[in-house]
This record gives structure tokens, sequence and C-alpha cells, in this order.
């Protein structure tokens, strides 16, 4: 699994995160990141746009790893980071608004 994490920190960090830093991409098995939680798999655009190839994806991802890259909820959170991977464009469904 691939995906964006920050430090963590007080709840002014929090906002602050909330509203744009920077993240680090890393690279954990899922279990690592979700624990005992419950997920699911959300290819959202599939009726849309077609997927990239797998090897494609994962070799992009593979590239990020270990960089920053800026996070705001709004323009460029986790699922702009993975939609722009799996279609080639940033969209994120969270927020009500495509970029």
């Amino acid at each position: 699994m691939f995906h964006e994490a920050h430090g963590g920190g007080d709840l002014c960090e929090l906002f602050t995160f909330l509203d744009s830093s920077k993240v680090t991409v890393r690279r954990q098995k899922i279990w690592e990141v979700v624990g005992s939680n419950r997920f699911h798999v959300n290819n959202l655009l599939d009726d849309e746009c077609q997927p990239r190839e797998p090897s494609i994806i994962v070799s992009e991802a593979l590239k990020m790893v270990g960089q920053e890259r800026l996070y705001n909820a709004a323009t460029h959170n986790s699922e702009h980071f993975v939609t722009e991977l799996r279609y080639g464009k940033p969209e994120s469904r969270q927020v009500g608004e495509s970029s």
C-alpha cells in the first residue's frame, strides 16, 4: 500500500495539517496502516476513466516513496493522490469537487 502520512502532533498542528502542509509518501503493508479497522477498495472513476496498468501504477508509486508532497484536505488529499496514480488525474469526491 502506498499512502501519504504526516508526523502527528497536537491539536494546533492537526488544524495546520488539515489546512495545508507537507506529507511523506510511504510504502507499508496495508495491515500496518489500517490495523483491525475495516476498509474497502473504492475505484470511483472506473466507469468514467480507463484505469492505468497495474505495473505503471506501482512503478509511479515506487518513484514517489520518500518524497514530500503538498497536502491540503480540499485540493491535495490522499484521494487525489491515489486517483492520480490509478487514472492519471487527481480527483476527490470527499470534498465535493474535482481538481
